[in-house]
């Protein structure tokens, strides 16, 4: 205790002398290296003291456990009372995994408990004959998993694996013995190669854990296993690197997935902004999002399953059922000791092993696989590249959004929500035969429908105007519950964000307006200048960890967000208001000196909403002209603003305030474009987005409009012009290139086109509108005044004609 006293002092010295006999032998490196270390550590001090002040208090080891009982809540906080709840509870979450229909029963004989019989390998050629009775949702993902192996068909190197004993920190200090480093490796190897685990692997720890501070319900508690070391390594090697950076390789990772390399939460919440709201909002097709929830998403996964899962991809499970698996539960009897409950076997991953990642992602891979099988999802189609993808839902661990969207705007309502609902309980039943289920308090829905008002698409939120119908989710005691409707007016927040599918900001003011996202990351700020107000740290500080922490911490979901410069400027300039006479500055200097960069004398306050502006390039940049699920999104969404707008080739060199009118919805690009047009940046596009024309003097409908006609008619017209499925003039003519469509005059009947338009209901105003612009671009008898030529392309009609060699019979050929 001595030593410990004098430690710091000891190293400061240690430091410091290093440092002289560096700069006597002249060593710059040496003497960068030891400035860094002491800065480093430093700066480790200083964060501690700052941590205390402005860090929320966290959850800890539960010294006692709640549980409800008739309606009361009953606290136990001795031994013997903890031993026997949490062997009751938590014992009952490990044993989840055997609602499978895969955990008892003739299959399971025939394929063995960790897949390792000659069936395993039948089912996965295709081969199998399944015994009468087998649940017929299992075959199903059985098959998708044999499918999806045909297309994998890799050879599975030798796993080499090491380490053993209590902590990593052990392992670390060894490796740099060449001798221990053998030992632990051999005897991993050993254990691996003969399926025969090492004792200590044989149990596990169990470390029950507050999700929310003061919140002891058992229910609530994060249960932790806590594997060995040196076992938890070898499985993360085995599973998390080396079988999954083989998937990743093989491009077998569905788009769908988020949780995985190379991609985080800001990924997610953008396809789910533009992939979906902003292409519903923009199209008018009735379209639902179903949010639902997995219930312990590890721990009840099936582990025969999981085991001939891995086998698609070529890894086997080394141990025999028999001599591993035990788990434990460390309960505290008093601050100083803690005591291990042993519990019965548990059939599941177990939260906080290193496995349980990616066996969990190539479960939910298989049941993305089957999904789609059935020709259930969501087909993503490009504006008029007419690139497809098929998106079913966006997956981040235990968080599915079930994408369903119709595919034109005619549609029955109802017969649209009976495929949504068979939808939605063939992904439950899915979940079901992993061992899974559906958790209903967390599961919700959203209902994106639409009604015309004068020509202008409105969603329908009154109860009046949507028709009665309710989702519901099978559970495994075989009772189906309703899960709830949200408007799409609420925002619900996932993974840190607040999204909502009309993504119109709320009014939270009569003066001012802000969407909640934007609410909760000014409040991340106010609570910061809370706790360091009446705080005894210093100013320097408090203006280090303003940077350091809370303004990385707003900064959190600007990519997403999506309000206006002006308002975002607005509700951070009054946040700073508040906040600096916490950073010792008068409140009421001027917005110049507050935005000034610090090496001007200024504050160098951040701006955020050139912060967002920032961050929103670097997204696009990061994914544009990228070949996989997000690039797909990014590319989609900007040719369905082409598509709207009617703009030739980069939209984004317009005028925001003169054309902006024309993009008729609160959509990502178009605020993205908002902020390019209040911030003067401009934005080169590669020449692939400029939509190829198919005559000779052809050219951009709207293009001509805005040139000709006032701007107050802009938007009839367009509206006009997307119901007629019309983008190039050559779409206005018949084959002569002379004389406009009779149908196109009258603005009733379109003409199909491979290109996607959005569904529209225009006025008699509008068509008033329409047959006015027409006459103006061509002539009073509506002919052009100078002819198209030859078409260099094929048209972008649905139907077109051809002539055989000798021209004597005409083909139709649907594009």
């Amino acid at each position: 205790m001595e030593l410990k006293k004098i430690a710091p002092e000891l190293r400061r010295k240690h430091l410091l002398s290093c440092l002289i006999e560096a700069r006597k032998r002249g060593d710059d490196k040496a003497v960068a290296e030891i400035l860094r270390i002491r800065r480093k550590e430093c700066d480790r001090k200083r964060q501690l003291a700052i941590d205390k002040v402005v860090k929320p208090g966290q959850g800890r080891m539960v010294m006692a456990v709640q549980i409800s009982q008739g309606g009361k809540l009953m606290t136990y906080d001795t031994h013997d009372d903890i031993v026997r709840v949490v062997n009751s509870r938590i014992g009952e979450r490990y044993k989840l995994g055997h609602r499978s229909p895969l955990s008892a029963g003739r299959l399971l004989e025939e394929i063995g408990q960790f897949a390792e019989k000659e069936a395993a390998i039948s089912i996965l050629d295709g081969s199998y004959d399944f015994p009468e009775g087998t649940d017929c949702v299992l075959i199903e993902l059985l098959q998708e998993a044999a499918r999806l192996r045909v297309e994998f068909e890799v050879r599975t190197g030798k796993t080499s694996s090491s380490d053993s004993g209590r902590h990593f920190g052990h392992y670390i200090a060894a490796s740099d013995d060449p001798e221990l480093a053998v030992l632990h490796v051999e005897s991993m190897n050993i254990a691996a190669k003969y399926g025969l685990p090492l004792d200590r692997w044989k149990s596990a720890l169990t470390v029950l854990l507050e999700k929310v501070m003061g919140n002891q319900l058992i229910e609530k508690l994060r249960a932790i296993c806590l594997l060995e070391a040196d076992f938890n390594w070898w499985l993360k090697i085995t599973f998390a690197r080396k079988m999954m950076a083989r998937v990743r390789k093989e491009g077998h990772v569905p788009m769908e997935q988020f949780a995985t390399a190379g991609k985080c939460p800001i990924d997610r919440s953008m396809c789910k902004q533009m992939g979906f709201f902003d292409r519903a909002m923009t199209l008018h097709f009735p379209a639902v999002m179903n949010l639902v929830d997995v219930e312990q998403c590890y721990d009840a996964v099936c582990v025969y399953l999981s085991a001939m899962c891995d086998m698609v991809y070529h890894v086997k499970t080394a141990f025999k059922r028999d001599e591993a698996g035990f788990s434990g539960a460390l309960v505290p009897h008093n601050p100083d000791q803690y005591v291990l409950v042993p519990l019965s076997y548990f059939n599941g991953l177990g939260q906080g092993s290193g496995g349980a990642p990616p066996a969990w992602q190539v479960v939910s891979s298989l049941m993305l696989g089957a999904y789609k099988h059935r020709g259930y999802g969501m087909s993503s189609r490009c504006a008029w590249s007419r690139m497809v993808k098929k998106i079913a839902a966006i997956l981040f661990v235990d968080d599915c959004d079930l994408l369903h969207m119709a595919l034109c705007g005619m549609i029955s309502l109802v017969q649209f929500l009976l495929r949504v609902q068979a939808e939605l309980y063939f992904w439950a039943r899915l979940l079901q035969v992993t061992g899974g289920d559906l958790k209903p308090a967390k599961s919700f829905w959203y209902l994106i429908a639409f009604k015309f008002v004068r020509g202008v698409p409105v969603i329908m939120r009154r109860l009046s105007d949507l028709p009665k119908f309710k989702l519901y989710i099978p559970q495994h005691d075989g009772t189906e519950v309703a899960i709830e409707m949200i408007d799409v007016k609420v925002a619900k927040k996932t993974l840190g964000f607040y999204t909502r599918p009309d993504s119109i900001p709320k009014p939270i003011s009569s003066k001012d307006r802000a969407s909640q996202q934007l609410q909760s990351m000014v409040e991340k700020g106010s609570k910061w200048r809370k706790r360091v107000d009446g705080s005894k740290l210093q100013n320097r500080d408090r203006w280090y960890s303003f940077f350091k922490q809370t303004k990385l911490s707003m900064s959190y979901g600007l990519v997403p967000l999506m309000d206006s410069p002006n308002v975002v400027n607005n509700a951070f300039q009054a946040l700073y208001f508040m906040t600096l006479p916490a950073l010792g500055v008068n409140r009421y200097i001027t917005l110049g000196w507050r935005m000034l960069p610090v090496k001007y004398q200024g504050l160098g306050l951040p701006n955020m909403a050139l912060e967002k502006l920032g961050e929103s390039l670097a997204w696009l940049q990061r994914f544009w002209g990228v070949h996989d699920g997000a690039g797909h999104v990014v590319r989609e969404a900007y040719e369905r603003l082409q598509i709207e707008t009617g703009l030739e080739g980069n939209v984004f060199k317009r005028s925001f305030k003169k054309f902006g009118i024309l993009a008729s919805h609160h959509t990502w690009y178009k605020v993205f474009w908002e902020y390019l047009d209040h911030f003067g940046v401009h934005l080169e596009l590669d020449d692939s987005i400029n939509v190829p024309t198919a005559r000779e003097r052809d050219r951009v409908f709207m293009e001509e409009v805005v040139r000709t006609i006032d701007r107050a008619d802009w938007v009839g017209v367009n509206r006009l012009r997307k119901k007629m499925k019309i983008y190039l003039f050559s779409q206005l003519s018949y084959c002569d290139g002379l004389t406009v469509k009779d149908t196109v005059i009258q603005g009733r009947d379109a003409t199909p086109s491979t290109i996607e338009f959005s569904y529209e209901e225009p006025t008699a105003s509008d068509r008033r509108l329409w047959q006015k612009a027409l006459r103006t671009l061509t002539s009073v008898n509506y002919r052009f005044q100078i002819p198209l030529g030859y078409s260099t392309r094929i048209p972008y009609d649905r139907f077109v004609w051809f002539t055989t060699v000798d021209r004597q019979h005409l083909l139709r050929v649907d594009q």
